[in-house]
């Protein structure tokens, strides 16, 4: 099961010449296994009592929490990681368990891939953060991208700060999400499925590269 406990918050505002988000907070999504009890990110700490009680309406609490995979390491992304002292938080080469504080980090990336529940492929997608990955899940014939931050429907339509500057890496990143992804959980903003989905990757393919002078 797969259900998204915190859409991702990203409003944004220009206050007094400066650049300000008004509401922040990463989107925070579960898994279930049956096995295992997955959260990717976590959000922010003023979303903390929001995600507790969310992570409560599905009969769970902090402890049931087996694993964190983080997208990547902004605040806004992790700052709720130690409400979860039993999970094992995944990163983009590492384990880092909470409850005993050990760390294992590999050197051969694909190790850790023999670590981690199978259901799971854990993928590398840089440009917004050299260490970004997005997680794949599928369920009934659908494949789910956790997309962090590497997919957001207003950089992609142009609009607001973030949308300048978009680099080669970050384009082929944002294509490989694309390409995997039935269904696109980013870390900002609603659900990208159906129909949105369509016109979101039509940009994407032709709209977008034109307009920051990328490769298609």
């Amino acid at each position: 099961m797969i259900k998204v406990l915190i859409e991702g918050k990203h409003t944004n505002s220009y206050f007094d010449g400066h650049y300000r988000i008004e509401d922040f907070t990463s989107s925070v999504t579960l898994i279930r296994l049956q096995d295992a009890n997955i959260l990717i990110d976590t959000g922010t700490l003023a979303y903390r009592e929001q995600l507790i009680k969310s992570l409560e309406n599905e009969g769970l609490f902090p402890k049931n929490i087996d694993y964190i995979f983080n997208t990547h390491f902004h605040l806004d992304h992790i700052s709720n990681n130690t409400v979860f002292f039993n999970a094992k938080q995944v990163s983009e080469h590492s384990i880092f368990d909470l409850k005993t504080g050990k760390c294992d980090i590999y050197h051969e990336r694909e190790m850790l891939k023999n670590h981690i529940p199978k259901e799971i492929e854990f993928f590398q997608t840089p440009g917004h953060f050299k260490d970004h990955r997005s997680v794949l899940y599928r369920e009934n014939d659908t494949n789910y991208v956790i997309a962090g931050d590497i997919v957001r429907e207003d950089i992609i339509r142009g609009e607001g700060f973030s949308a300048n500057g978009v680099s080669q890496t970050f384009y082929n990143s944002i294509k490989l999400v694309f390409q995997k992804a039935d269904v696109i959980i980013p870390g900002h903003g609603r659900i990208i499925e159906g129909k949105l989905f369509d016109e979101l990757h039509s940009i994407v393919l032709n709209d977008f590269p034109k307009k920051h002078g990328l490769e298609s």
